[in-house]
């Protein structure tokens, strides 16, 4: 099934948009602002999230063009993409944390809590890129 162009556009938006990071948005901003900070740490997921669709409407239309068929499972990155939701969650309610604590005084469980988030999330990515992946034998 080719997708047909509609005003220009290859893909619906529910096509390409990356719901894992919306996921990850919401949980940021409902435990960042439930600790009593403000979401200034989320402001990082609407950049990310406008990037990821603009990357997606590309490979839409460049297998729109090939005669390939666009459906989602064919955009995304399977299961790399809820892992790198889940490790940008852990690293912007870190940093949500930490600015809270920054900015409100010292208290110290949310800047631990933070800093600890932000150094786990962090270490697991560049393990996650560093890692060494099977390809698949042709």
């Amino acid at each position: 099934m080719v997708a047909a162009r509609v005003s220009g556009r290859v893909a619906p938006l529910s096509t390409v948009f990356p719901w894992w990071y919306l996921a990850g948005a919401v949980v940021t901003m409902v435990v960042v602002l439930s600790a009593g900070g403000q979401a200034a740490a989320a402001i990082g997921w609407g950049p990310l999230i406008g990037l990821v669709i603009q990357d997606r409407r590309k490979a839409a239309r460049t297998r729109a063009d090939e005669g390939l068929p666009v459906r989602r499972r064919d955009l995304g990155d399977g299961w790399g993409e809820p892992v790198t939701a889940l490790l940008l969650t852990l690293v912007f309610t870190g940093l949500g944390l930490v600015l809270h604590a920054l900015f409100a005084g010292p208290m110290g469980v949310a800047l631990w809590t933070g800093l600890g988030l932000i150094v786990t999330g962090g270490a697991a990515y560049a393990a996650l890129l560093l890692a060494p992946r099977r390809r698949p034998r042709a």
